[in-house]
């Protein structure tokens, strides 16, 4: 009786250990997601006045493009093209609040093909125009554009 005990206590201790180890294994995959996710997030950030590519990004960071998409969206829940997309939407409103350059010359200035291009993502993700959305800062702030 005593024996049968003991050889179910010392299972339940390697299953436990086991568990652990795996869980070890599982955390520091984690935080190396992250790093990885977080080194492609930074080069986003750093290129938002211009282009960058996938490609651009493996040759940067030395990884494989799947890879490199597969942990980005599973950190941040979004794919790399459209997180910089996002990105560069978002530094245009910054622009357009500023309102220290015209539309066209944000169009350049963020590296998109023409100012066409630019506003048609614009209006993908902001719902509006970038002249509406000019429109509506000028509203919301009561100012006009010099």
């Amino acid at each position: 009786m005593r024996l049968s005990e003991l050889i179910i206590q010392i299972a339940r201790q390697e299953l436990t250990q086991a568990s652990d180890r795996q869980s070890d294994v599982l955390s520091l995959k984690s935080r190396f997601d992250n790093q990885i996710a977080g080194a492609v997030m930074e080069l986003l950030k750093d290129h938002i006045h211009g282009n960058l590519t996938i490609q651009e990004m493996t040759q940067n960071l030395g990884y494989g493009k799947t890879y490199l998409s597969t942990v980005f969206t599973r950190v941040y829940g979004i794919s790399i093209m459209s997180c910089y997309a996002q990105l560069k939407i978002e530094e245009a409103k910054y622009l357009i609040r500023e309102n220290t350059i015209s539309v066209a010359e944000i169009s350049e200035l963020l590296g998109f093909s023409s100012p066409q291009h630019f506003s048609k993502r614009f209006r993908q993700l902001v719902k509006m125009s970038p002249k509406q959305y000019e429109a509506s800062v000028k509203e919301d702030w009561g100012t006009t554009r010099s």
